[in-house]
């Protein structure tokens, strides 16, 4: 049985059927090729601290209900349920009417979207792991907290959402993140002090900062 250390891509190549039947006194073996790859996405149960109140234009974190139109915005209409949308905004008496799930959707606050910056240039290692990591840490947490969010690492980005499949996209993102220090500063859709950087080496002109030091220590700082 393979086991995985570390997030990534892994092809599976070939895997080996074993069969003792019917009566277990003879096993047979014959080796198989399969096409494909296993993604394994970076853990994302790091303690982060919230983004602080007041710097640059991140606002502060939290939502007085998950279930208030003040803290997700205004009513705005209804659409069909999908797999990881929140089953607290299902209309029920227009599911009950049309005979499947349908959700309210509301007009989102743009100052409620955590938009998380990774930045890979950087040198591939156990900082640029825990980089990620705090990354998808970010994202998981945004998503518990009802609060949509926004991802870019490197050159790749995804654009703002919420929901359970959209923190599935962004750790599948994050699964194929490579460090390079020649890769590109990140360049998120929005004015880069409302984002929170994180990356290896603190750098300015963003709201927030997560740094991670070079022996791997999660460390905090605030530009």
């Amino acid at each position: 049985m393979n086991s995985f250390v570390r997030r990534g891509i892994y092809p599976l190549g070939t895997v080996t059927l074993s069969t003792g039947f019917p009566f277990g006194l003879f096993r047979k073996e014959r080796d198989v090729e399969i096409r494909g790859e296993i993604v394994v996405w970076p853990r994302t149960d790091r303690p982060v601290r919230e983004p602080t109140p007041g710097v640059g234009r991140i606002p502060r974190v939290g939502v007085s209900s998950a279930g208030s139109s003040g803290a997700r915005g205004e009513y705005r209409s209804l659409r069909a349920y999908r797999i990881g949308d929140d089953s607290r905004d299902i209309h029920w008496k227009s599911s009950a009417r049309l005979r499947e799930p349908v959700l309210r959707q509301y007009e989102r606050d743009g100052a409620e979207t955590r938009w998380i910056c990774l930045d890979t240039r950087g040198e591939p290692g156990d900082a640029a792991e825990v980089a990620i990591e705090v990354a998808a840490s970010l994202a998981a947490a945004a998503v518990a907290q009802h609060r949509p969010f926004g991802l870019v690492a490197g050159s790749d980005v995804l654009e703002a959402g919420d929901g359970a499949g959209h923190l599935e996209r962004a750790l599948d993102l994050l699964a194929r993140v490579d460090f390079d220090p020649s890769d590109p500063p990140p360049s998120p859709s929005v004015s880069p002090d409302a984002c929170i950087l994180v990356g290896i080496v603190v750098r300015g002109g963003y709201g927030d900062c997560l740094a991670v030091g070079p022996d791997a220590v999660y460390t905090e700082a605030v530009t």
